[in-house]
């Protein structure tokens, strides 16, 4: 994807909301990974890929379905679908911040510090929440397509998926 930028966009396939631009005060070297390039690394290092999604994931409190660490919301198709009906979080404690959507737990970004601005808080639960989105359709996705090729007898793609 050529309009990716940085970790998350990278590695979990998620849209970028911002652009991002530096500036440096001195020498810097840009480094480069295309998608051919690190699809290649992973051919020969696919455990490697988990451990990135999980650190990443594990920033945002997130398992790899959406669901929140912790959740008795747990990674069943009820929790799927009512997440991908707008409950993202659904199955989390009640009472949480409603930023976050319906009842979801309260989550505290670990990459804001106290004192920082509220707009950076509301960047970071915006980015948060794209990522939890799209994980909870990729994982609605999967569900579908495995029950439709399931119901069609298509055991190759059962398995596959």
């Amino acid at each position: 994807n050529p309009s990716a930028i940085g970790d998350i966009p990278f590695f979990l396939a998620v849209g970028q909301p911002h652009s991002a631009r530096a500036r440096s005060t001195s020498d810097a070297t840009c480094l480069l990974l295309n998608k051919d390039d690190f699809d290649e690394l992973m051919e020969h290092y696919p455990e490697q890929h988990d451990n990135i999604v999980t650190n990443l994931l594990s920033m945002f409190d997130l398992e790899k379905d959406g669901t929140d660490v912790g959740s008795a919301g747990g990674t069943g198709a009820a929790a799927v679908a009512a997440a991908a009906t707008g409950g993202v979080g659904a199955g989390a404690g009640a009472g949480g911040d409603k930023r976050l959507g319906g009842g979801s737990k309260q989550v505290v970004p670990k990459n804001v510090q106290h004192g920082e601005t509220e707009k950076e808080d509301e960047d970071w639960l915006e980015l948060r929440n794209n990522v939890q989105a799209a994980l909870v359709k990729r994982q609605a996705d999967s569900l579908s397509q495995i029950t439709y090729a399931a119901s069609e007898g298509d055991v190759e793609t059962v398995r596959n998926l």
